[in-house]
């Protein structure tokens, strides 16, 4: 995986966001998946130094976070888009639009979010087509092209949150996901969404699909109902080793690598402190083997090196795993 510095406006975009951890206890009545988190890394903070050691013995991790990590996340709602802003830095153009996507197999519309049908994702491997109807060309533009849609992962990646500008044409999952296009004209297009290893979609309720072309875009929300059972270890996170990511030309510290499993693949849908402060998501890579990585920014590069050894805590909807470096 390759860091360029010229990719942190990525980073600022998607920190607009982001909530820093308030020192109130209780969860709003109307919880968002943000706060759920921050909650989760407040409490697992509250455990005690002792008990952050050995979650980190390898043997006991699973075992243990799954104790204390007993309580459901909350069902994602419109509250948690009211915000949203792709971080390609595409702009809303009002003759784009979604009026429908449905179940390309069933027919079924999984479409806004009261939809009469939803997405059944599956961990172990599945592929959902997907029919996107509404308006997908604008007035002195070129016509759409297959081609500008596609793209290809080398073998053993199966999943890569999407950053940069290609495919220069996308429909895109939460901001992060790229859907492999099979057809498209302006008022249709059919896509395909891999689910394999994809903890992001054990996450139900209303998750948000994109259709970017060139600088512009228009997305919609899509319901995702309930998953195909899976052992719940193998969502949870797992650090296992942290690298330090540097500029070439000075060798300051940018970002660190955290290796291990179950990592979300949309950024904001995962929290990270590095020393007890916020570090912004990146992306995440997963292999077909259900080993992972992903990138977050170091919060306070300046300082890093003088203030040895580190602590990074990362949490997810379905647990929180920590690690000293």
């Amino acid at each position: 995986m390759s860091i360029k510095s010229t990719l942190l406006v990525s980073l600022l975009l998607l920190s607009a966001c982001q909530p820093v951890i308030p020192s109130s206890n209780p969860l709003p009545a109307e919880a968002s998946l943000h706060d759920f988190l921050i909650q989760s890394v407040r409490e697992s903070q509250s455990k005690g130094k002792d008990s952050e050691k050995k979650n980190q013995e390898k043997s006991k991790e699973s075992d243990s976070q799954e104790k204390k990590f007993s309580k459901q996340p909350p069902k994602l709602g419109q509250h948690d888009w009211r915000e949203f802003k792709p971080h390609s830095g595409c702009r809303r153009s009002p003759e784009l639009l979604i009026t429908d996507i449905q179940l390309t197999e069933s027919g079924g519309s999984v479409f806004g979010p009261t939809a009469p049908a939803a997405l059944t994702p599956d961990y172990a491997g599945s592929t959902l087509r997907l029919t996107l109807k509404g308006k997908f060309e604008r007035r002195g533009e070129k016509e759409l092209k297959l081609k500008d849609f596609l793209f290809q992962y080398e073998p053993p990646l199966v999943q890569q949150s999407f950053v940069g500008k290609e495919p220069k044409a996308r429909v895109l999952l939460d901001d992060s996901i790229l859907l492999q296009v099979e057809s498209v004209n302006p008022t249709e297009i059919v896509a395909r969404l891999n689910t394999q290893l994809l903890p992001d979609l054990y996450l139900k309720g209303n998750h948000r699909l994109s259709i970017e072309l060139g600088e512009w875009y228009t997305d919609a929300l899509l319901n995702v109902g309930e998953p195909v059972p899976v052992e719940y270890s193998r969502l949870q996170p797992q650090i296992e080793s942290v690298e330090v990511l540097r500029e070439d030309d000075d060798d300051r510290p940018q970002h660190i690598r955290l290796k291990g499993k179950g990592f979300m693949v949309f950024p904001k849908f995962s929290y990270a402190l590095i020393d007890g402060e916020f570090g912004f998501g990146y992306q995440t890579e997963v292999m077909a083997d259900g080993s992972a990585e992903t990138v977050v920014h170091l919060p306070n590069p300046k300082s890093f090196d003088i203030n040895a050894p580190h602590t990074v805590i990362y949490a997810t909807p379905f647990g929180v795993t920590f690690k000293e470096f």
